[in-house]
């Protein structure tokens, strides 16, 4: 019943956060009688002095610095997972644009043993870890690639501004358990693709500088001949 209950006000919490806006008549007006516009407040002279500084669009939500601390994890993970995911699709394409498997193997063939053995090496390396890391880019993440721990952020926050009272403190600890695992689970994964995408970059840049363009990719190897 009372798992019901929490179910039930956290619907109403993610309902109330996303609706929450001003009303706004036809006329856009918000004050005032029909056809009027409200008027201008004054500024004292000491503010419009003040440098304009932009508000903060998603402010920590009041609340003790612990609640506080694990809502923005929220958010800082979820940045992260879009940075890492980022960088491996980077590294992907950087690999397939510059060709670099082909072009390893292109210059073993023409190379003595040695470097032969040697450029092998590095081609094995290279697809190695560009196998795994993309492996780990396309599978299914534990946590919403897209999206991260927002929703878990975005209730722990409605929370932490429902007024004291037993409803609080039920909405409270469900949230932060939420969160806390959402934080837990996302910092795995980005830490799981992050090691790779290190892995795949020493491996592309190794392989780079084994098979330098002589130009710039796309750009003809030498001058042209009208």
């Amino acid at each position: 019943m009372v798992d019901m209950r929490i179910m039930s006000m956290r619907r109403w919490l993610l309902l109330a956060t996303l609706v929450a806006v001003p009303f706004v008549s036809a006329r856009g007006l918000t004050t005032g009688e029909a056809g009027t516009l409200p008027a201008p407040a004054s500024v004292p002279a000491d503010e419009a002095a003040k440098p304009y500084q932009e508000a903060d669009p998603n402010p920590v939500p009041p609340g003790p610095p612990p609640d506080q601390s694990l809502w923005k994890q929220c958010g800082e993970v979820s940045w992260q997972i879009t940075a890492v995911r980022t960088a491996s699709s980077g590294l992907q394409w950087r690999i397939h644009s510059l060709d670099l498997v082909a072009r390893l193997v292109e210059a073993a063939k023409g190379a003595p043993a040695d470097e032969a053995r040697r450029l092998e090496a590095l081609r094995e390396r290279l697809v190695s870890a560009q196998a795994e890391n993309y492996l780990i880019l396309t599978s299914q993440w534990p946590v919403d690639p897209t999206r991260g721990c927002q929703y878990p952020q975005l209730m722990l926050g409605s929370a932490m501004q429902v007024g004291d009272g037993p409803d609080k403190r039920a909405l409270m600890g469900q949230a932060r358990e939420d969160a806390q695992r959402c934080v837990e689970t996302a910092s795995m994964a980005v830490g799981r693709l992050s090691r790779s995408n290190e892995t795949l970059s020493q491996a592309v840049d190794a392989s780079v500088k084994a098979v330098p363009w002589p130009s710039a990719p796309g750009a003809p190897s030498g001058p042209r001949k009208d």
